[in-house]
């Protein structure tokens, strides 16, 4: 079994083995490991016992259960006792392959700094939205529906990372890198345009780019690289957080069709998975079920067209997909903490309005 998960992975990983429990605990112990692959048959000491002092020794290892023992009792045992995955042989290389990609991306992204500042450009309020939620997890976020508006909230919020879609407005797009890089030249640069000057090399003004993705990328493309640019200022290392294909078409079907009923269903219908494999891998992969990153998405969406137009709350809940007026309402208080009327004030600057009232000769004067 050690040679095969060799041929599995060796093209990928550097890849320790231990024959048995000692072996492995040492190895825990004495050398850099980010994710266990374990039996429960070993010879010296019983898996679950390996599995207990792993997790004494380094909580947030993740440990995958590989056993030949198919019983529903072990399966929960080993996952309460702090598992991230448990398969029973034979099982498929595909499924076990995912399995660690997902448990070693969910522990890149806790390891990477909260500091860091992204600042998201794109002019489609939908795309930004989902593009938002999804990047949260690298960091804080601030986003910009305009250059110039990017310009000016990358002076103010000193970026870490720039991420530019620029796939309608390739020459405004090169203005606006230009003019980052003469302020913030430190600040990496991710661009989405098909302008010849932002192709990733160095130009004759000197102007130049950490990287650069197609004018029309997917998510997955961009949160990878993302994460990819921001891991290396870590420890040097170069393993992103990566959304595998099923979740990246998710998210883009999603907020392509934000207005309409989306069930966990018809996501999965339309990625071309079950409903509940899409739920297990969405929330392995974002940290929130497709429901909180649903509501999420059409809340920022909401907070936008609150702060930018003068539309009816109506208006605003049919476009964002929710019921009706008082759907909005609910679910904008229940997440901002404010009715969305009050909140549009406050961004606006505007204080509430209170009538008052004294008496005169008997009569009420506002």
């Amino acid at each position: 079994m050690r040679d095969c998960l060799h041929l599995v992975l060796d093209d990928e990983y550097s890849v320790l083995e231990a024959a048995d429990g000692q072996t492995a605990i040492k190895t825990v112990q004495t050398r850099s490991v980010d994710l266990v692959l374990l039996d429960l048959l070993i010879p010296d000491i019983d898996g679950i016992e390996i599995l207990q002092q792993v997790k004494a020794l380094r909580h947030d290892l993740p440990v995958i259960v590989l056993t030949g023992v198919k019983t529903l009792r072990t399966a929960v045992e080993v996952m309460k006792l702090g598992a991230c995955d448990y398969f029973t042989k034979p099982f498929q290389e595909e499924e076990l392959i995912a399995s660690i990609q997902r448990a070693l991306a969910e522990g890149i992204v806790q390891r990477l700094p909260k500091s860091h500042r992204i600042l998201l450009v794109d002019e489609d309020i939908a795309r930004r939205a989902a593009l938002a939620v999804a990047l949260g997890r690298l960091g804080s976020i601030e986003v910009a529906a305009t250059f110039f508006d990017g310009l000016k909230r990358a002076l103010t919020l000193r970026p870490t990372c720039a991420v530019l879609l620029a796939d309608r407005q390739p020459d405004k797009a090169a203005l606006f890198v230009r003019a980052l890089h003469a302020e913030l030249p430190s600040c990496i640069t991710i661009v989405a345009s098909n302008h010849p000057e932002l192709d990733g090399t160095p130009t004759g003004d000197g102007l130049w780019l950490e990287t650069f993705v197609p004018s029309r990328p997917n998510v997955d493309e961009i949160v990878s690289r993302l994460a990819e640019l921001l891991r290396r200022g870590i420890d040097g290392g170069t393993a992103p957080w990566q959304l595998t294909r099923p979740i990246s078409r998710t998210i883009d079907y999603l907020h392509t069709h934000l207005r309409e009923g989306l069930t966990v269903e018809r996501l999965a219908a339309a990625t071309g998975i079950s409903g509940s494999h899409l739920a297990h891998l969405f929330r392995a992969e974002t940290g929130m079920t497709v429901r909180d990153y649903l509501t999420r998405v059409r809340i920022e969406v909401a907070k936008d067209l609150l702060c930018t137009t003068d539309e009816k709350l109506a208006s605003i809940a049919a476009r964002v997909g929710f019921f009706d007026a008082s759907h909005l309402v609910r679910v904008f208080r229940k997440v901002k903490g404010a009715s969305p009327n009050t909140y549009r004030r406050r961004q606006h600057g505007e204080t509430p309005k209170i009538a008052k009232l004294s008496m005169i000769d008997g009569s009420l004067e506002e």
